[in-house]
């Protein structure tokens, strides 16, 4: 079924949180981090089997929250 993920507002904020908790759900922190410094987004993105925008946004988050 596809999505309908276009907005007239910002998204809502439950769509937001389940955004949120699938992805910290599929790649979780510290496997990423044992991960990230050995391998590319591209293989990170396979290994979980996410889209490289999941694997980019973990570790821009893993780095502001100071998991890396």
């Amino acid at each position: 079924m596809p999505r309908n993920n276009i907005y007239k507002t910002a998204k809502p904020p439950e769509e937001v949180e389940a955004d949120i908790f699938a992805a910290n759900l599929l790649v979780p922190f510290n496997i990423l981090k044992k991960y990230a410094p050995i391998a590319s987004p591209c293989e990170l993105a396979r290994l979980f089997m996410v889209s490289e925008d999941v694997i980019h946004n973990q570790l821009y988050w893993m780095k502001i929250a100071g998991s890396d």
